[in-house]
Parts: C-alpha cells; sequence; structure tokens
C-alpha cells in the first residue's frame, strides 16, 4: 500500500463537518489536537479552516503572478499548527501534503521526516526550501544519523552558509559518526566544536566517548573528556576495557552516578579482586541493585573471604572513594 492511500484510509472515507468557527479558535483546538497526537482530528480541522476568497480563478492566479499570498496570516497559522500535529506523531507523510508552508512549517515537516528515518525525503525537502535555518540543518543532520559522510556535509553547508551552529549542530554530527565507526572524525567534530566555543553537553560527552570508546587509547580519552558532565560515561567506558583504577577515578570525580556507569565500575573492581574498592563504592550507595552488588561481593571474596559491607565505613567511605584520585588513569596497567 502507497503512502498516500495509507493516509486515506487513517482518515477514513467520511467527512463529518465541523462547527463553523473563527480561524483562531481553529487554530487553538488544532494545536490541541497535536499536544494530544491526534494529528487525524487535526487534519479535519484543517479542511474545514475558513479560506481567502477570490471574485474568480483569475483572481488567484492574479495574486501568485503578483507574488501575493493566497493564505491569510490566520489561515498560515492554522497550517503551521496542523503541520506540527503530524510532527508530533512523526506522520511525515500528512505532513509533507500540508506544505507549502512557511519557514516554520516546513521544519516542522523536516522534523516528522526526521523522526521516521526518511532522510531522502527530508533532504529533497530542504533542496526546495527557499529559506533555511540552523533548525532545519540540525534536522536533517539528525535524519542522516546512518550517513555520517552526509551528516557531515550538511554541517559544512551550514557553516559556509554562516548560520550559527549549536550544540545540537555538533552532537547530531558526532552521534552519526558513532554510527559510522568513525571516531576520528567524532575528534575531529568535538575538536572544531571547542574551537567555535560552542558549549558541549552531557549528550557530546557521551556520544563522544561511545564513538571513541574502541579507536582511541583510553588515556587519551580521558584527557579530551576531563568536564564533570563526561566522567560519569568515562568511568563506564574504563570499566569495560577492565581500567577498575581508571574508572574509579573518572566514577571519583562525577558529581551524579548513574547507576549503570556505577554497576559497571562495582564490576570491574570486584574482577580485578580490589575487594576494598567495592566495599568503598557499596557503602556510598553505587551499584545499588541486589544482583550487580552480590556479584561484586563474591568475586571480592576470593580476595577477601567473609568480606561483607561495614555499615560504619558508610560516613568515610565518599572520602575513600574520592581519594582514589590519586590514582593516576591506567595506573593498574590496562
Amino acid at each position: 500500500m502507497s503512502d498516500e492511500a495509507e493516509l486515506r484510509e487513517q482518515l477514513g472515507q467520511e467527512e463529518d463537518e465541523v462547527p463553523e468557527a473563527d480561524s483562531i479558535s481553529l487554530s487553538i483546538v488544532i494545536r490541541a489536537c497535536g499536544q494530544g497526537r491526534r494529528w487525524t482530528e487535526a487534519l479535519r480541522l484543517f479542511h474545514f479552516r475558513p479560506r481567502r476568497e477570490f471574485a474568480s480563478p483569475l483572481g488567484a492566479a492574479a495574486a501568485l503572478l503578483r507574488n501575493e499570498p493566497t493564505e491569510t496570516e490566520a489561515e498560515l497559522m492554522m497550517r503551521n499548527a496542523t503541520i506540527t500535529a503530524c510532527d508530533k506523531a512523526s506522520a511525515w507523510v500528512a505532513a509533507l501534503q500540508l506544505l507549502p508552508g512557511d519557514l516554520c512549517g516546513s521544519n516542522s515537516a523536516l522534523s516528522a521526516c526526521a523522526k521516521r528515518s526518511r532522510w531522502q525525503k527530508a533532504l529533497a525537502l530542504l533542496d526546495q526550501m527557499p529559506r533555511k535555518d540552523i533548525i532545519s540543518y540540525n534536522t536533517c543532520i539528525t535524519a542522516c544519523r546512518e550517513l555520517w559522510a552526509k551528516a557531515l556535509a550538511l554541517l559544512q553547508e551550514a557553516q559556509n552558509l554562516q548560520l550559527r551552529l549549536t550544540t545540537i549542530s555538533f552532537n547530531a554530527a558526532i552521534a552519526s559518526c558513532d554510527k559510522g565507526h568513525r571516531w576520528q572524525k567524532a575528534v575531529e567534530i568535538f575538536e572544531a566544536m571547542r574551537f567555535a566555543r560552542v558549549q558541549p553537553s552531557q549528550v557530546t560527552y557521551n556520544s563522544l566517548i561511545s564513538a571513541c570508546e574502541v579507536g582511541l587509547p583510553l588515556q587519551q580519552l580521558l584527557r579530551l573528556t576531563q568536564h564533570p558532565a563526561a566522567f560519569a560515561a568515562s568511568a563506564a567506558a574504563c570499566a569495560k576495557q577492565r581500567a577498575w583504577a581508571a574508572a574509579v577515578w573518572s566514577l571519583a570525580q562525577a558529581p551524579k552516578i548513574p547507576l549503570g556507569a556505577g554497576q559497571a565500575t562495582l564490576k570491574a573492581c570486584a574482577e580485578a579482586l580490589q575487594w576494598r574498592c567495592v566495599l568503598d563504592l557499596l557503602a556510598i550507595g553505587v551499584g545499588r541493585c541486589e544482583e550487580a552488588a552480590g556479584t561484586a561481593l563474591a568475586l571480592a571474596g576470593k580476595a577477601k573471604p567473609g568480606a561483607a559491607l561495614d555499615e560504619s565505613r558508610r560516613p568515610v567511605a565518599r572520602e575513600a572513594v574520592v581519594s582514589s584520585s590519586h590514582l593516576m588513569p591506567l595506573a593498574d596497567g590496562s
């Protein structure tokens, strides 16, 4: 079944009339439909919108020739609201059929395509858009998350147009390099991000570490990601490579310890028979998952039979773990 046929089936054949309403009221109701992901209702409401009246078809043609808008501002507002409703429900076919709109509407249609990984449709729409902004390019870079070369070309194109690149721009490009196993390119983009003085986010560091944890030597990766937003992800990457000292060192710097990073570090310490680290990490609440904690203690028990969590250690455990920061990363020889 074609996309258009599927759309018609979803909308149904009936065309129930809606009460007559002014444009502003319809726009409000259409937005409400969008918030509730009721995009089919939004489309039906848009179908019954008040339209600009022309005396004859020639009048409409003349308006086009004079480059005058054939829609009122209120009609355009409703069109954009309807496209946004389709975007929120990832209904990309309906979103494209509502074009042309203004820049806002086109960006919403791009977003709908990106959510369904319809990168060909997104790029075709981008080429047709008379006006583009950084949101347009960010959305298309995201749509090309499986095509790292195309994503980087779009990033360069946006830069050539002198659009102000944002954190989202670089994050989407780094994520595409992660998907494409191009860690060198991910590092290049991160360096360009810092050169452009664009603030990295936790998403930036997570994607960078994910892209580089296999190819880039661990010590270089730790130097590259010395930031509070990066330490938890760095700890998880170190733990994967069984570099327990580096994992503990990174975890000690993290302002918050996610469960996954804590469990991975706990396991790395246990497998290295570092039972004191295991007990101290458990004492401060790292790896509160009973299964992970039990496994860690069991492994650590190989080095210290009967090792168990002593509640009296809890007040000084945080200091004990943080004090491990004197351990240089990779001090365990990993």
